[in-house]
């Protein structure tokens, strides 16, 4: 009775297991990687990534994902490759308790670095003055690359 019932759920494991393998192929197979990205289940972080990728100038430029979901700013880092992307966080970020990431110093950014602003709650841009502001009252002039009601591409001045 146990071997039985051991090979009933073997049987129903590889069942399912060719179902997923099938489903896979429908979806994957045959496709660029550009096109995987858009078929897999993140598809519209790709499909953003995308955009603001067609948006940047050629390689190397850096950029800064801002972004206050940690799992959302990798994925779109990722996308962006080969241009020179990182997200605002390190590895004692990562280890805080805190999710809330500091915006980066205002010193740091040079002329021409763009920044992705999605979904990010440390700096604020100010559309009149076309400026980023942080929170202590600093600002820093900037151009809008891209913009979208989730996010912002601009590159500084």
């Amino acid at each position: 009775m146990f071997a039985a019932a051991w090979i009933g759920l073997d049987l129903r494991w590889q069942i399912d297991l060719g179902r997923e393998v099938a489903d896979a192929a429908h979806r994957f197979a045959g496709k660029t990687p550009d096109e995987k990205a858009l078929a897999a289940d993140d598809a519209p972080i790709a499909a953003l990534a995308f955009d603001i990728r067609k948006a940047l100038p050629p390689p190397p430029v850096r950029v800064l994902v801002l972004c206050d979901s940690r799992l959302i700013a990798l994925r779109i880092t990722h996308f962006l490759f080969p241009q020179n992307a990182s997200r605002n966080s390190s590895a004692r970020d990562e280890e805080r308790e805190n999710p809330k990431l500091a915006p980066p110093k205002r010193e740091a950014l040079r002329s021409g670095d763009h920044l992705v602003l999605l979904f990010y709650s440390g700096l604020r841009y100010d559309a009149a003055g076309g400026q980023l502001v942080w929170p202590n009252g600093e600002t820093k002039a900037v151009d809008v690359v891209l913009s979208k009601p989730e996010m912002q591409l601009v590159r500084i001045k």
